[in-house]
């Protein structure tokens, strides 16, 4: 069981690192939503993550957070 958490701990540092640097290039949030829901997908995450509604609202958040001086209000 320890070596299954730790391969998944990895991949989820992995996941983290390749979906801020995604999150970073993205101009429009729905590209950078589309863009990380594909990668945990295609890493075999998406579910471990919490689904696809879970990480649209993180990605959707952090998005916003870190563009959020950039948006005409």
């Amino acid at each position: 069981m320890g070596k299954v958490k730790s391969l998944l701990m990895d991949k989820e540092v992995e996941f983290t690192a390749l979906a801020n640097d995604l999150l970073t290039t993205s101009e429009y949030e729905q590209e950078a939503v589309n863009t990380i829901v594909a990668l945990a997908q295609d890493m075999g995450l998406l579910e471990y993550l919490g689904g696809y509604y879970e990480i649209e609202s993180m990605v959707s958040e952090a998005w916003y957070d870190r563009n959020y001086e950039h948006i005409a209000v």
